[in-house]
């Protein structure tokens, strides 16, 4: 599977031209590829890859930590601000580059990168008093500027030149690759990349030895008092070929000498390019994996609050429904009683008033029909188990008369097997009711009263049985069963 490499994107084709076109840039990379496991501390495996410091300035960052301590930029930057300033005077970073920039800027002979737009001065002294922006809210140009003039601050620095004269200048000396024209000027640095630099004053004399390449700081940042212009010739193995197509004696030594070498480290730093963008997308992978896992979890919580809420209310509700029902049924029962009485009032009036056997028995209600009954009587009572009560009521559903007390309820609201009865019981074929329903207050009214003609409770008696014996009867006076 192809992966697709920051520097590759035609997004990033704009501002890698503009920092390649930097001669500030050029210093950097040269300053940390000759310095950085010595002063900067970089480990020896950390040997400075330029592509890899090209994506961490576009925003690319190697996904090692979220701090970005392991970033080599982040290291880089590290480093050199630890060369300006002693350990004991660190706070964070934008407070180290605030104060030297208070104590160096304006009070250096090395303060030829272009930060004027960078600098805040104090309108009352007009000193430096630090940067108008934070380092991370800079963009990619103006944080190479301010790394190149920390550079340049450090090249000036007593400690540093002592440091340089320890050791042979000569290992830190670069020496032009060649000419073209008279003020063309081509240098090529550690990083394989083919710099060509234009002066405004006429170019000097070629040494001799010039064509063995060592390396130093030498000319490459030495500054002249009008500003040359800087261009990147080269900067991988197509421009190379593009660059070495003439002839010419020194474009045969280049395709002889350099081109091999261009074409093996081109490959060691794509297959590491490659590797930083397959670490970037595990990476990403695996923050939207715990992202997810995070939304599956919250959502999940929600869902479990929602169910928990559900059931609350419908616990809530329930025991409404339960009060509500107790209400009815305690209203039915106040209505059944007060009934009761009033019907008992009457039939003892009837009982005063007229000849016993006028009125008509339970049988009589039998044979005769419920629909008739209704439409003979003047008015009737409906008191259902639902709660719908009133006199005279009749909402068209399909209502029963108890045979007992003459009150009317739904069919619906009893129960299936006195539905079917009654069903039944109304699609026979004659005209007549079969069926006897008692509703429910009736029947509780039965079972807690006695009958009112029944034989009387008997009396126990207590014998004292302690002086007699149980009379056993004879064989042939024993009671049948």
């Amino acid at each position: 599977m192809k992966v697709a490499l920051p520097l590759d994107e035609e997004g990033s084709a704009k501002s890698l031209g503009e920092i390649r076109q930097m001669w500030e840039f050029c210093l950097l990379v040269q300053f940390v590829s000759f310095f950085g496991p010595t002063l900067l501390k970089l480990s020896a495996n950390e040997e400075p890859d330029v592509n890899q410091v090209e994506e961490e300035l576009l925003g690319y960052s190697y996904p090692t930590q979220d701090n970005g301590e392991f970033q080599l930029l982040t290291k880089i930057e590290k480093g050199i601000v630890g060369l300006l300033l002693e350990p004991r005077f660190r706070v964070d970073f934008d407070s180290d580059l605030k104060r030297i920039y208070s104590q160096r800027y304006g009070k250096s002979r090395a303060c030829d990168v272009d930060t004027e737009d960078l600098i805040e001065v104090d309108e009352d002294s007009g000193k430096v008093v630090g940067l108008k922006k934070t380092y991370k809210a800079m963009n990619a140009t103006e944080k190479i500027r301010v790394l190149a003039q920390l550079v340049r601050w450090i090249s000036v620095d007593d400690r540093f030149r002592d440091r340089i004269d320890e050791e042979s200048p000569e290992e830190f000396r670069i020496n032009p690759l060649g000419y073209e024209g008279e003020f063309g000027t081509y240098f090529l640095f550690d990083d394989n990349r083919l710099y060509y630099r234009e002066e405004k004053n006429k170019r000097p004399a070629v040494e001799n030895g010039s064509k063995k390449r060592k390396r130093g700081v030498g000319q490459s940042i030495e500054l002249e008092e009008d500003e040359p212009r800087w261009e990147c010739v080269c900067w991988d193995e197509s421009s190379w070929k593009g660059f070495v197509g003439g002839g010419g004696r020194m474009m045969k030594e280049i395709r002889k000498d350099i081109l091999p070498v261009i074409a093996e480290d081109e490959q060691t730093k794509r297959d590491s390019a490659v590797w930083r963008a397959k670490q970037r997308e595990k990476a990403v992978l695996v923050a939207n994996r715990k992202r997810s896992s995070r939304i599956e979890q919250r959502k999940k919580k929600a869902e479990e609050e929602e169910q928990l809420q559900r059931e609350l209310e419908h616990q809530k509700k329930q025991r409404q429904r339960e009060r509500e029902q107790l209400q009815r049924e305690r209203a039915r029962e106040e209505r059944f009683r007060k009934r009761e009485e009033l019907r008992a009032a009457q039939q003892a009036a009837q009982a005063n008033g007229s000849e016993p056997g006028s009125g008509s028995g339970a049988q009589g209600s039998m044979t005769t029909t419920r629909s008739t009954r209704r439409a003979a009587a003047r008015s009737w009572e409906f008191d259902c188990e639902c709660g719908v009560h009133g006199t005279n009521y009749d909402d068209g559903e399909l209502s029963v008369a108890c045979d007992e007390c003459d009150i009317w309820m739904h069919v619906r609201c009893l129960d299936q097997e006195t539905q079917k009865q009654i069903l039944a019981d109304q699609n026979g074929s004659d005209d007549t009711s079969q069926f006897q329903f008692i509703c429910s207050r009736c029947k509780r009214k039965s079972q807690t009263q006695p009958p009112a003609n029944g034989p009387p409770t008997p009396t126990p008696t207590i014998q004292d049985n302690k002086d007699t014996q149980p009379e056993v009867p004879e064989p042939g006076n024993r009671p049948a069963l």
